[in-house]
C-alpha cells in the first residue's frame, strides 16, 4: 500500500496525486462518469474525489464506515452506490451523492466453514472481493476470506445464497448477469449460477492459490494467475 493515490491520463501520461491524510491508501476506482474517483485507506475510510481539482467531494470516516482495512470495492453502472468490502467482516454500501452510509451487511462468525479435524479452514472473516452484477444495482457478490460466496439482494438487504468453498476466496467476477467467478486458494476456478446459488462447473490446473483472474470481454476466456508461477487459461464457460 501507499501512502497517497495517483492518476494518470493515457496516453498523455499526465498525472495527478491525492493526499492521503496520513492513512495508507489500500484501492481505489475511477467511477463510471469519468469525472470521480474514490479511494480507500488501510485506517477504514474512503474518499470521493473530483478528479479534474483533485479535491475531496465526501469523506466517509468513524463509526459509519469500516473499523479496519478496506480491501475491495466495486461501484455500480450508474455511479450512484458503491460497495466497500474490509478486512472488519463487513460490505457497507455509501450513495456516492450524499456520501451516506444506505446499507451494512455483516459475515457471521457462526458461518465459517469447518475442515474434517474441527479446525476453522481460515480464522478471518476478511472481505476480499465484491461486485454488482453488470448493468444492475439489485444483486451485489460479496467474496470472504472464510471460504463463502454471499449473493445479497441490494434492495431488500437480504441474503439470496451462500455458496461455499473449500478455502478462502480471492477474487470474484460477473460473468454476465447470471453467473459469478470465483478463484480460490485452493488453485480451483468456480462459476456458481447467481439465481440458484448453485456450482456451475470448476476448472483444475493449478498446484497453489490463485491470485488473480482476468475475464475476456466476450466473456468465454477465463485467465488466472497462481503462486505456482504459472498462468493457465480457462474456456467453455455456462452461459
Amino acid at each position: 500500500m501507499a501512502p497517497l493515490a495517483s492518476s494518470w491520463k493515457i496516453p498523455s501520461g499526465e498525472c495527478k496525486t491525492f493526499q492521503s491524510f496520513g492513512a495508507e491508501c489500500s484501492s481505489g476506482r475511477i467511477l463510471p462518469d469519468g469525472k470521480r474517483a474514490i479511494t480507500s485507506y488501510e485506517d477504514g475510510t474512503f474518499r470521493i474525489w473530483d478528479l479534474k481539482s483533485a479535491t475531496v467531494i465526501h469523506s466517509v470516516a468513524g463509526s459509519a464506515t469500516h473499523s479496519s482495512t478496506i480491501i475491495t470495492l466495486d461501484c455500480t453502472s450508474t455511479g450512484d452506490l458503491v460497495a466497500t468490502g474490509s478486512t472488519d467482516g463487513l460490505t457497507r454500501l455509501t450513495n456516492l451523492n450524499s456520501g451516506k452510509v444506505v446499507a451494512t451487511f455483516s459475515v457471521s462468525n457462526s458461518d465459517r466453514r469447518i475442515d474434517p479435524d474441527d479446525t476453522e479452514l481460515d480464522n478471518s472473516d476478511s472481505i476480499e472481493s465484491v461486485a454488482f452484477a453488470p448493468g444492475s444495482p439489485n444483486l451485489l457478490a460479496v467474496g470472504s476470506l472464510n471460504g463463502n460466496l454471499y449473493i445479497w439482494d441490494v434492495p431488500t438487504q437480504t441474503e439470496r445464497h451462500v455458496c461455499r468453498h473449500p478455502g478462502g476466496i480471492v477474487k470474484l467476477l460477473w460473468n454476465g448477469q447470471h453467473h459469478v467467478i470465483t478463484v480460490c486458494l485452493d488453485g480451483v476456478v468456480r462459476a456458481w449460477d447467481a439465481r440458484s446459488g448453485q456450482l456451475a462447473k470448476s476448472w483444475e490446473g493449478h498446484m497453489a492459490e490463485i491470485l488473480d483472474v482476468a475475464l475476456s470481454p466476450d466473456g468465454k476466456t477465463i485467465v488466472t494467475a497462481s503462486e505456482d508461477c504459472t498462468c493457465a487459461v480457462y474456456k467453455d464457460l455456462p452461459e
